[in-house]
Protein backbone atom coordinates (compact mmCIF):
# COMPACT_ATOMS: atom_id res chain seq x y z
CA UNK A 1 0.00 0.00 0.00
CA UNK A 2 3.32 2.48 0.19
CA UNK A 3 2.35 3.64 3.69
CA UNK A 4 4.83 5.93 5.18
CA UNK A 5 3.48 7.48 8.07
CA UNK A 6 0.49 6.41 10.74
CA UNK A 7 -2.09 7.05 10.99
CA UNK A 8 -2.84 6.90 7.05
CA UNK A 9 -6.25 6.15 5.51
CA UNK A 10 -6.70 4.29 2.35
CA UNK A 11 -9.87 4.47 -0.15
CA UNK A 12 -10.42 1.61 -1.61
CA UNK A 13 -12.89 0.59 -4.74
CA UNK A 14 -13.09 -2.05 -7.38
CA UNK A 15 -11.48 -1.26 -10.89
CA UNK A 16 -12.26 -2.25 -14.21
CA UNK A 17 -10.98 -5.83 -13.69
CA UNK A 18 -11.20 -8.14 -10.93
CA UNK A 19 -7.97 -8.01 -8.16
CA UNK A 20 -6.89 -4.85 -9.61
CA UNK A 21 -8.35 -2.39 -6.98
CA UNK A 22 -8.25 1.56 -7.16
CA UNK A 23 -6.34 2.63 -4.21
CA UNK A 24 -6.55 6.43 -3.30
CA UNK A 25 -4.83 8.51 -0.24
CA UNK A 26 -7.09 10.51 1.96
CA UNK A 27 -5.82 13.98 2.16
CA UNK A 28 -8.57 15.57 4.12
CA UNK A 29 -9.30 16.23 7.90
CA UNK A 30 -8.71 13.31 10.40
CA UNK A 31 -12.08 14.04 11.84
CA UNK A 32 -15.23 11.87 11.92
CA UNK A 33 -16.82 14.32 9.61
CA UNK A 34 -14.48 14.63 7.14
CA UNK A 35 -13.62 11.17 6.69
CA UNK A 36 -17.56 10.34 6.54
CA UNK A 37 -17.54 13.01 3.40
CA UNK A 38 -15.16 11.72 1.70
CA UNK A 39 -16.37 8.42 2.06
CA UNK A 40 -19.66 9.33 0.73
CA UNK A 41 -18.43 11.04 -2.10
CA UNK A 42 -16.94 7.76 -3.61
CA UNK A 43 -20.73 5.98 -3.06
CA UNK A 44 -22.48 5.04 -6.32
CA UNK A 45 -25.19 7.26 -6.86
CA UNK A 46 -29.28 5.63 -8.48
CA UNK A 47 -31.27 7.97 -7.40
CA UNK A 48 -32.66 10.35 -10.14
CA UNK A 49 -33.35 13.79 -9.93
CA UNK A 50 -36.76 14.69 -10.95
CA UNK A 51 -39.43 17.77 -11.08
CA UNK A 52 -42.77 18.36 -11.86
CA UNK A 53 -42.16 17.96 -15.82
CA UNK A 54 -40.27 14.93 -15.47
CA UNK A 55 -42.22 13.13 -12.95
CA UNK A 56 -44.57 11.41 -15.49
CA UNK A 57 -42.32 10.36 -18.18
CA UNK A 58 -40.47 8.44 -15.39
CA UNK A 59 -43.54 6.79 -13.71
CA UNK A 60 -44.39 5.81 -17.15
CA UNK A 61 -40.96 4.09 -17.97
CA UNK A 62 -41.52 0.33 -16.36
CA UNK A 63 -44.89 0.80 -15.24
CA UNK A 64 -44.49 -3.16 -13.34
CA UNK A 65 -41.32 -2.02 -11.86
CA UNK A 66 -41.73 -1.26 -8.25
CA UNK A 67 -40.26 2.71 -7.39
CA UNK A 68 -39.31 4.77 -4.44
CA UNK A 69 -39.65 8.47 -4.34
CA UNK A 70 -38.11 10.00 -1.35
CA UNK A 71 -40.00 13.96 -1.19
CA UNK A 72 -37.23 16.45 0.43
CA UNK A 73 -35.81 19.87 1.27
CA UNK A 74 -32.78 19.23 0.88
CA UNK A 75 -30.65 19.58 -2.36
CA UNK A 76 -28.07 16.92 -1.47
CA UNK A 77 -28.69 12.88 -1.92
CA UNK A 78 -27.94 11.61 1.41
CA UNK A 79 -25.60 8.60 1.86
CA UNK A 80 -28.88 6.79 3.36
CA UNK A 81 -30.68 6.57 -0.70
CA UNK A 82 -27.59 6.19 -2.20
CA UNK A 83 -26.90 3.14 -0.24
CA UNK A 84 -30.57 1.53 -1.04
CA UNK A 85 -29.78 2.77 -4.53
CA UNK A 86 -27.55 0.21 -5.08
CA UNK A 87 -28.95 -2.80 -2.43
CA UNK A 88 -32.01 -2.84 -4.52
CA UNK A 89 -30.34 -2.06 -7.79
CA UNK A 90 -32.29 -3.58 -10.92
CA UNK A 91 -35.39 -4.46 -8.98
CA UNK A 92 -36.68 -1.02 -7.21
CA UNK A 93 -35.92 2.38 -9.08
CA UNK A 94 -35.17 5.22 -7.10
CA UNK A 95 -35.67 8.74 -7.61
CA UNK A 96 -35.40 12.46 -5.37
CA UNK A 97 -38.10 15.23 -5.30
CA UNK A 98 -37.11 18.61 -3.85
CA UNK A 99 -40.22 20.34 -1.96
CA UNK A 100 -40.20 23.16 -4.48
CA UNK A 101 -41.81 20.96 -6.54
CA UNK A 102 -45.05 21.62 -5.59
CA UNK A 103 -47.32 19.81 -8.00
CA UNK A 104 -45.46 16.65 -7.07
CA UNK A 105 -45.87 17.58 -3.87
CA UNK A 106 -49.47 17.95 -4.13
CA UNK A 107 -50.10 15.06 -5.81
CA UNK A 108 -48.90 12.56 -2.96
CA UNK A 109 -49.95 14.72 0.06
CA UNK A 110 -46.87 15.45 1.20
CA UNK A 111 -47.02 16.89 4.44
CA UNK A 112 -43.69 16.66 6.49
CA UNK A 113 -39.98 15.99 5.01
CA UNK A 114 -38.18 13.68 4.54
CA UNK A 115 -41.21 11.32 3.15
CA UNK A 116 -40.63 8.17 1.52
CA UNK A 117 -43.42 6.88 -1.04
CA UNK A 118 -43.38 2.88 -2.25
CA UNK A 119 -44.55 2.70 -5.58
CA UNK A 120 -45.17 -1.30 -5.69
CA UNK A 121 -45.53 -0.93 -9.77
CA UNK A 122 -48.41 -1.83 -12.38
CA UNK A 123 -52.11 -0.72 -10.53
CA UNK A 124 -51.34 -0.82 -7.12
CA UNK A 125 -51.85 2.00 -4.68
CA UNK A 126 -48.55 4.09 -3.38
CA UNK A 127 -47.80 3.36 0.17
CA UNK A 128 -46.03 5.60 2.32
CA UNK A 129 -43.19 5.29 5.26
CA UNK A 130 -43.92 5.61 8.52
CA UNK A 131 -40.69 4.28 10.59
CA UNK A 132 -37.47 5.56 11.07
CA UNK A 133 -35.17 6.89 8.54
CA UNK A 134 -33.01 3.92 9.04
CA UNK A 135 -31.36 1.42 6.81
CA UNK A 136 -32.73 -1.68 8.40
CA UNK A 137 -36.75 -0.83 9.01
CA UNK A 138 -36.43 0.99 5.58
CA UNK A 139 -35.11 -2.56 3.83
CA UNK A 140 -37.31 -4.26 5.34
CA UNK A 141 -40.48 -1.61 4.33
CA UNK A 142 -38.89 -1.86 0.45
CA UNK A 143 -38.88 -5.42 0.97
CA UNK A 144 -42.14 -6.01 0.55
CA UNK A 145 -41.98 -5.46 -3.18
CA UNK A 146 -38.66 -6.62 -4.29
CA UNK A 147 -35.74 -8.80 -2.13
CA UNK A 148 -32.65 -6.53 -1.93
CA UNK A 149 -30.19 -8.27 -3.56
CA UNK A 150 -27.91 -10.47 -2.13
CA UNK A 151 -24.41 -9.08 -3.01
CA UNK A 152 -24.27 -5.40 -4.72
CA UNK A 153 -20.42 -4.17 -6.19
CA UNK A 154 -19.54 -1.31 -7.62
CA UNK A 155 -20.14 -1.72 -11.06
CA UNK A 156 -23.84 -2.83 -10.25
CA UNK A 157 -23.55 -6.65 -10.76
CA UNK A 158 -25.15 -9.08 -8.31
CA UNK A 159 -23.78 -12.36 -7.13
CA UNK A 160 -25.56 -14.86 -5.21
CA UNK A 161 -24.40 -15.67 -1.78
CA UNK A 162 -24.59 -19.14 -0.03
CA UNK A 163 -26.26 -17.77 2.91
CA UNK A 164 -29.36 -17.29 0.61
CA UNK A 165 -29.56 -20.47 -0.06
CA UNK A 166 -28.96 -22.18 3.08
CA UNK A 167 -31.69 -19.64 4.44
CA UNK A 168 -34.20 -21.04 2.15
CA UNK A 169 -33.46 -24.24 2.69
CA UNK A 170 -34.64 -23.45 6.73
CA UNK A 171 -38.00 -23.09 5.50
CA UNK A 172 -38.05 -26.64 3.83
CA UNK A 173 -38.05 -30.22 5.94
CA UNK A 174 -35.15 -31.68 5.20
CA UNK A 175 -35.11 -34.75 3.27
CA UNK A 176 -34.43 -38.65 4.04
CA UNK A 177 -31.50 -39.63 3.39
CA UNK A 178 -32.36 -42.31 0.85
CA UNK A 179 -34.50 -39.72 -1.11
CA UNK A 180 -33.44 -39.10 -4.06
CA UNK A 181 -31.21 -35.01 -3.71
CA UNK A 182 -33.08 -32.30 -5.03
CA UNK A 183 -32.09 -29.85 -7.32
CA UNK A 184 -30.87 -26.16 -5.82
CA UNK A 185 -33.14 -23.32 -5.69
CA UNK A 186 -31.19 -21.09 -8.43
CA UNK A 187 -31.59 -17.07 -7.25
CA UNK A 188 -34.14 -16.24 -9.40
CA UNK A 189 -36.65 -18.86 -8.07
CA UNK A 190 -35.44 -17.56 -4.26
CA UNK A 191 -35.82 -14.08 -4.90
CA UNK A 192 -39.56 -14.96 -6.53
CA UNK A 193 -40.49 -17.25 -3.76
CA UNK A 194 -39.30 -13.83 -1.34
CA UNK A 195 -41.22 -11.71 -3.74
CA UNK A 196 -44.06 -13.71 -3.49
CA UNK A 197 -44.31 -13.29 0.40
CA UNK A 198 -43.70 -10.29 0.06
CA UNK A 199 -46.52 -8.72 -2.29
CA UNK A 200 -48.74 -10.63 0.51
CA UNK A 201 -47.64 -8.86 3.35
CA UNK A 202 -48.07 -5.57 1.72
CA UNK A 203 -51.69 -6.49 0.71
CA UNK A 204 -52.59 -5.70 4.28
CA UNK A 205 -50.74 -2.15 3.70
CA UNK A 206 -52.95 0.75 4.02
CA UNK A 207 -52.91 2.56 0.94
CA UNK A 208 -51.86 6.41 0.33
CA UNK A 209 -54.52 8.06 -1.09
CA UNK A 210 -53.17 10.62 -3.53
CA UNK A 211 -54.55 14.39 -3.79
CA UNK A 212 -55.19 15.84 -7.10
CA UNK A 213 -52.04 18.54 -7.72
CA UNK A 214 -53.83 21.79 -7.52
CA UNK A 215 -52.91 24.78 -9.00
CA UNK A 216 -50.09 27.38 -7.40
CA UNK A 217 -49.84 24.96 -4.44
CA UNK A 218 -47.24 26.13 -2.28
CA UNK A 219 -44.36 23.92 -1.16
CA UNK A 220 -45.62 22.48 2.63
CA UNK A 221 -42.89 23.33 5.09
CA UNK A 222 -41.19 20.97 7.37
CA UNK A 223 -43.01 19.86 10.44
CA UNK A 224 -41.10 20.33 13.66
CA UNK A 225 -43.01 16.66 14.74
CA UNK A 226 -41.12 14.58 11.43
CA UNK A 227 -41.29 11.13 12.33
CA UNK A 228 -37.32 11.18 11.72
CA UNK A 229 -34.53 13.08 10.58
CA UNK A 230 -31.79 12.88 8.46
CA UNK A 231 -28.70 13.66 10.75
CA UNK A 232 -24.93 14.44 10.27
CA UNK A 233 -22.43 12.78 12.93
CA UNK A 234 -20.35 14.66 15.14
CA UNK A 235 -17.02 15.74 14.72
CA UNK A 236 -15.59 14.07 17.69
CA UNK A 237 -17.02 10.57 16.67
CA UNK A 238 -16.04 7.79 15.20
CA UNK A 239 -18.31 6.44 11.81
CA UNK A 240 -18.65 2.52 11.16
CA UNK A 241 -18.88 3.07 7.86
CA UNK A 242 -21.20 -0.66 7.54
CA UNK A 243 -23.21 -2.79 9.36
CA UNK A 244 -26.97 -2.13 9.16
CA UNK A 245 -27.22 1.39 10.79
CA UNK A 246 -23.95 3.01 10.27
CA UNK A 247 -24.36 4.35 13.75
CA UNK A 248 -21.50 6.82 14.98
CA UNK A 249 -19.99 5.78 18.08
CA UNK A 250 -16.91 6.66 20.14
CA UNK A 251 -13.66 5.26 19.74
CA UNK A 252 -12.73 3.63 22.25
CA UNK A 253 -9.07 4.85 21.64
CA UNK A 254 -10.00 8.22 21.90
CA UNK A 255 -12.01 8.12 25.25
CA UNK A 256 -8.84 6.54 26.86
CA UNK A 257 -6.47 8.95 25.61
CA UNK A 258 -6.70 12.80 26.18
CA UNK A 259 -4.16 13.46 23.45
CA UNK A 260 -6.29 11.55 20.58
CA UNK A 261 -9.34 14.45 21.52
CA UNK A 262 -10.14 15.92 18.05
CA UNK A 263 -9.49 19.47 17.75
CA UNK A 264 -11.70 21.64 15.48
CA UNK A 265 -10.16 22.08 11.84
CA UNK A 266 -9.90 25.64 10.99
CA UNK A 267 -10.35 26.87 7.15
CA UNK A 268 -8.38 29.19 5.44
CA UNK A 269 -10.12 32.36 4.68
CA UNK A 270 -12.07 33.20 1.73
CA UNK A 271 -10.09 35.89 -0.36
CA UNK A 272 -11.17 39.44 0.31
CA UNK A 273 -11.80 42.15 -1.89
CA UNK A 274 -11.16 45.67 -0.64
CA UNK A 275 -10.89 47.65 -3.78
CA UNK A 276 -13.59 48.20 -6.57
CA UNK A 277 -11.61 47.98 -9.13
CA UNK A 278 -10.75 44.53 -7.80
CA UNK A 279 -14.56 43.29 -7.45
CA UNK A 280 -15.20 45.27 -11.15
CA UNK A 281 -12.63 43.09 -12.74
CA UNK A 282 -13.18 39.40 -11.05
CA UNK A 283 -16.99 39.41 -11.24
CA UNK A 284 -19.13 42.43 -12.81
CA UNK A 285 -17.12 42.14 -16.02
CA UNK A 286 -19.29 41.26 -18.78
CA UNK A 287 -16.48 37.96 -19.30
CA UNK A 288 -16.25 37.60 -16.00
CA UNK A 289 -17.27 34.03 -14.02
CA UNK A 290 -19.64 33.26 -11.32
CA UNK A 291 -18.90 34.54 -7.76
CA UNK A 292 -20.51 34.00 -4.90
CA UNK A 293 -20.41 37.08 -2.72
CA UNK A 294 -20.47 37.55 0.87
CA UNK A 295 -21.45 41.45 1.30
CA UNK A 296 -20.25 42.59 4.64
CA UNK A 297 -21.97 45.48 7.09
CA UNK A 298 -19.72 47.83 8.30
CA UNK A 299 -19.96 45.98 11.50
CA UNK A 300 -18.98 42.18 12.16
CA UNK A 301 -21.71 40.43 14.33
CA UNK A 302 -22.38 37.00 14.64
CA UNK A 303 -24.12 36.38 11.41
CA UNK A 304 -21.58 37.88 9.07
CA UNK A 305 -18.87 35.75 11.30
CA UNK A 306 -20.49 32.18 10.70
CA UNK A 307 -21.85 33.09 6.61
CA UNK A 308 -17.46 33.59 6.31
CA UNK A 309 -16.78 30.44 8.68
CA UNK A 310 -19.10 28.46 6.56
CA UNK A 311 -18.13 29.38 3.49
CA UNK A 312 -14.47 29.17 4.52
CA UNK A 313 -15.18 25.36 4.72
CA UNK A 314 -17.31 25.20 1.71
CA UNK A 315 -14.83 26.32 -0.06
CA UNK A 316 -12.06 24.19 1.57
CA UNK A 317 -14.29 21.26 0.79
CA UNK A 318 -14.38 21.20 -2.45
CA UNK A 319 -10.49 22.60 -3.31
CA UNK A 320 -9.87 19.48 -1.85
CA UNK A 321 -12.17 17.04 -4.40
CA UNK A 322 -10.36 19.11 -6.83
CA UNK A 323 -14.27 20.37 -8.27
CA UNK A 324 -14.33 23.23 -10.76
CA UNK A 325 -16.57 25.64 -8.13
CA UNK A 326 -16.76 29.32 -8.94
CA UNK A 327 -14.72 31.40 -6.09
CA UNK A 328 -15.95 33.11 -2.97
CA UNK A 329 -15.04 36.55 -2.14
CA UNK A 330 -15.69 38.64 0.87
CA UNK A 331 -17.16 41.89 -0.06
CA UNK A 332 -16.37 44.73 3.15
CA UNK A 333 -18.66 47.67 3.54
CA UNK A 334 -15.25 49.70 3.18
CA UNK A 335 -15.05 48.97 -0.49
CA UNK A 336 -17.37 51.06 -2.07
CA UNK A 337 -18.79 48.07 -5.04
CA UNK A 338 -20.69 46.32 -1.72
CA UNK A 339 -23.12 49.47 -1.80
CA UNK A 340 -23.41 49.98 -5.50
CA UNK A 341 -24.10 46.45 -6.13
CA UNK A 342 -26.96 46.58 -3.17
CA UNK A 343 -28.26 49.40 -4.24
CA UNK A 344 -28.34 48.22 -7.85
CA UNK A 345 -29.62 44.56 -6.56
CA UNK A 346 -32.49 46.15 -4.50
CA UNK A 347 -30.83 44.97 -1.45
CA UNK A 348 -31.50 47.50 2.12
CA UNK A 349 -29.46 44.85 4.38
CA UNK A 350 -27.40 47.23 6.42
CA UNK A 351 -26.77 45.59 9.68
CA UNK A 352 -26.98 41.98 8.38
CA UNK A 353 -25.25 39.95 5.39
CA UNK A 354 -26.15 39.19 2.09
CA UNK A 355 -24.73 36.40 -0.07
CA UNK A 356 -25.50 36.60 -4.07
CA UNK A 357 -24.25 34.62 -6.97
CA UNK A 358 -23.49 37.09 -9.78
CA UNK A 359 -22.85 35.63 -13.18
CA UNK A 360 -22.39 38.70 -15.20
CA UNK A 361 -21.43 37.03 -18.39
CA UNK A 362 -25.09 35.52 -18.51
CA UNK A 363 -26.89 38.11 -17.06
CA UNK A 364 -27.81 36.67 -13.74
CA UNK A 365 -28.25 36.98 -10.10
CA UNK A 366 -29.65 34.65 -7.20
CA UNK A 367 -30.07 35.33 -3.50
CA UNK A 368 -29.31 33.62 -0.49
CA UNK A 369 -32.94 33.89 1.32
CA UNK A 370 -32.29 31.75 4.19
CA UNK A 371 -31.63 33.45 7.82
CA UNK A 372 -29.41 30.25 8.63
CA UNK A 373 -25.78 31.08 7.73
CA UNK A 374 -24.76 27.38 9.10
CA UNK A 375 -23.05 25.17 6.58
CA UNK A 376 -25.22 23.11 5.30
CA UNK A 377 -27.98 25.66 4.68
CA UNK A 378 -24.74 27.51 2.45
CA UNK A 379 -23.84 23.96 0.67
CA UNK A 380 -27.61 23.55 -0.12
CA UNK A 381 -27.61 26.88 -1.91
CA UNK A 382 -24.05 26.41 -3.74
CA UNK A 383 -25.34 23.28 -4.73
CA UNK A 384 -28.58 24.73 -6.10
CA UNK A 385 -26.43 26.73 -8.67
CA UNK A 386 -24.31 23.89 -9.39
CA UNK A 387 -27.02 21.83 -10.66
CA UNK A 388 -29.17 25.13 -12.05
CA UNK A 389 -32.33 24.84 -10.03
CA UNK A 390 -34.03 27.58 -8.51
CA UNK A 391 -35.23 30.69 -10.27
CA UNK A 392 -32.78 33.00 -11.53
CA UNK A 393 -33.33 37.04 -11.67
CA UNK A 394 -32.21 39.23 -14.47
CA UNK A 395 -29.16 41.09 -13.29
CA UNK A 396 -29.27 44.95 -14.02
CA UNK A 397 -27.35 45.78 -17.03
CA UNK A 398 -26.24 48.89 -15.37
CA UNK A 399 -24.29 46.91 -12.89
CA UNK A 400 -22.16 45.55 -16.06
CA UNK A 401 -21.90 48.79 -17.71
CA UNK A 402 -20.37 50.37 -14.89
CA UNK A 403 -18.07 47.70 -14.34
CA UNK A 404 -17.27 48.14 -18.19
CA UNK A 405 -16.12 50.96 -17.96
CA UNK A 406 -12.86 53.13 -16.39
CA UNK A 407 -11.56 52.17 -12.90
CA UNK A 408 -13.18 54.22 -10.17
CA UNK A 409 -9.84 56.19 -8.60
CA UNK A 410 -9.68 55.04 -4.68
CA UNK A 411 -8.15 57.11 -2.32
CA UNK A 412 -5.33 55.52 0.20
CA UNK A 413 -3.76 56.77 2.66
CA UNK A 414 -0.23 58.06 2.14
CA UNK A 415 2.76 55.51 2.92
Amino acid sequence: MGVKGFPTLKIIKPGKKAGNPVVEDYQGARTAKGIADAVIEKMPNHVKRIGDKSLDGWLKEGNDTPKAILFTNKGITSALIKALSVDFLGGIHFAQIRDKETASVARFGIKTYPTLILLPGGDQQPVTYEGEMKKTPIVEFLSQVHAPNPEAIWSGKVEAKDSSKKEFKKTNKKAPKDAKEEKQPTLEEIKEAFNKQAREKLQQQKPLKQEKPKANTPSSQASSDEKFTESEPDADETIILGGDDAIPTPSASEESSPSATPTAETFPAITSLALQSELNQLCLGAKASPCILALLPPVENPGSILALSSLAELAQKHSRRKSHLFPFYAIPASNAGNAIVQEALGLKSVESTEIVVINARRRWWRRFTGSDYGYLALESFVDEIRLGEGAKTKLPESLVTQAEGKPITEKHDEL
